[in-house]
């Protein structure tokens, strides 16, 4: 990723606070052991952004649909979920122990988001697992090949709101939890965003 490509991408710092003790957001590298991480792990919800217009399944999606015994492509081929923009599906998971339902969150078709749209993104999937009172969630941050700054404002804008849960918790170790889960190449800018410092260039 370029220093042009991250230009826009900026990290939201937390300021110090008696008691905090870490950021809300971890990062998690995708590997065919992820899952495994998750087998009897802390999370409670996985949180799953879709293209509508990317089929096979890619990243974090392709483990789980390839651990559930095809039930994602099985729900796409069926119509159940589309990837459409603004859609959102609650559904139980097969296969992950702890992480016992999944949300889908749709983002519409690869080219017809930007940066606008992926910052609503991160702000709407925060809310819907919000509203269903997810304490500790598993986020596969969608893939960055095609546009690497896009799945960095989505959670970026995360994190915004996950900062000001946690600081506004009267004990910060309240407050949910979210790992993001992503490729190799974009972990170095997560990881930064998750520490409130600037993104490498």
């Amino acid at each position: 990723m370029t220093r042009d490509e991250v230009q826009n991408v900026r990290s939201l710092s937390l300021p110090p606070r008696p008691g905090r003790l870490r950021s809300p957001l971890r990062v998690v590298e995708l590997s065919m052991d992820t899952l495994d991480l998750l087998e009897g792990g802390p999370a409670d919800t996985v949180v799953l952004p879709l293209w509508s217009d990317e089929r096979p399944l890619s990243g974090m999606g392709a483990l789980i649909d390839w651990r559930a015994c095809g039930q994602l492509s099985s729900n796409l081929r069926r119509g159940l979920t589309t990837g459409a923009r603004g859609e959102s599906t609650l559904t139980l998971t097969r296969g992950l122990a702890s992480a016992w339902r999944m949300v889908l969150i749709g983002l519409g078709p690869r080219g017809g988001l930007d940066r606008a749209g992926a910052a609503a993104a991160g702000a709407y999937l925060y809310d819907v697992t919000t509203r269903l009172g997810a304490r500790k969630v598993a986020l596969g941050v969608p893939s960055g090949r095609r546009d690497p700054t896009l799945p960095l404002v989505l959670v970026e804008s995360l994190f915004e709101r996950l900062g000001a849960d946690a600081l506004a918790a009267e004990d910060p170790r309240s407050a949910p939890v979210w790992w993001a889960i992503a490729e190799p190449e974009l972990l170095p800018y997560l990881k930064a965003i998750a520490e409130g410092r600037s993104a490498p260039g």
